[in-house]
């Protein structure tokens, strides 16, 4: 979506300006584009069904896990996706121009008279169904993720602790670290995408609305803003990720930091140690009672 974007803006200084000459360039584009965002919609929801059979039916996902399943799964996503992008496709595959006339000034000299937009194809059905077919699986996907979601929490808060035997100490405090670290992982990733991802879809409704009703919920201009809110969220919610898992997975931070070249400074106090453990062990050894300085 974002690269489609660029390639307006570099090639005309009006947003609605597209750069294609036929309406080719609307269907290749746009097919791409849909089969992505379905899919995003498709893969979210696989992974929170696979991670609540695994948290709270784990033996059921131990015996039905495979990797010729998981190759399976991915493909019927992509092919789900793509089914879904192409009965959309026909709401934005038509090439068509707009006369503009500006304003006699200077500062709108240099902008063109004749623009390029992809809109739907003269048939009344295209509409809705464009219109249909990107919310269903949005809300449907929505739905599936927040009532999993919910059960998954309530299994690791209601899981008991496991706890090691004869005199040992109980492994509660680092089950409970974990226990939290998962829920907090889960909740944020799905929050933050489904929060990004509905500024459009929440769009989609008013059209919907509008088209069965015949009159307008909220002025052009609002709608111009409220969707490039959208389309500004929904190009951040592929770009999000990496920030959360930073912000809510210590080891991810860790990882970050030693990708990048970041000092460790605990790594280095753990390698002196280990240095100096490894020194008097090899003193003990030798039978030599020498200080390690």
């Amino acid at each position: 979506m974002a690269i489609r974007y660029l390639w307006s803006y570099v090639h005309s200084d009006l947003a609605f300006d597209v750069p294609y000459k036929s309406s080719l360039g609307c269907v290749i584009t746009t097919l791409p584009v849909y089969i992505s965002l379905f899919s995003s919609f498709a893969f979210i929801t696989l992974v929170i069904v696979e991670r609540y059979f695994a948290i709270c039916k784990p033996l059921y996902h131990r015996i039905v896990s495979s990797k010729g399943r998981s190759i399976k799964l991915v493909i019927a996503t992509w092919f789900t996706a793509f089914v879904f992008a192409a009965i959309y496709t026909p709401n934005q595959s038509s090439l068509k121009f707009r006369c503009v006339k500006w304003p006699e000034s200077e500062l709108f000299a240099a902008l063109p008279t004749k623009v390029y937009v992809c809109r739907s194809l003269d048939y009344r059905w295209v509409l809705p169904l464009g219109l249909y077919i990107t919310a269903i699986p949005f809300w449907s996907a929505l739905f599936v993720n927040a009532i999993l979601s919910i059960n998954i929490s309530v299994t690791l808060h209601q899981r008991e602790p496991l706890t090691e035997i004869g005199n040992q100490k109980s492994t509660k405090p680092k089950t409970d670290t974990t226990r939290n670290q998962v829920a907090k992982m889960l909740i944020a990733n799905n929050t933050t995408f489904f929060l990004l991802a509905g500024p459009i879809q929440v769009l989609t409704l008013i059209q919907i609305i509008e088209y069965h009703y015949g009159s307008y919920l909220v002025g052009e201009f609002v709608f111009t803003i409220l969707l490039w809110v959208g389309r500004v969220a929904a190009i951040a919610n592929s770009a999000v990720n990496p920030i959360i898992y930073n912000v809510t997975n210590s080891r991810y931070r860790a990882a970050f930091a030693k990708c990048f070249g970041c000092a460790n400074v605990e790594g280095r106090s753990s390698s002196k140690n280990g240095d100096r453990t490894k020194s008097l062990q090899i003193s003990a050894i030798s039978g030599n009672r020498t200080q390690v300085k």
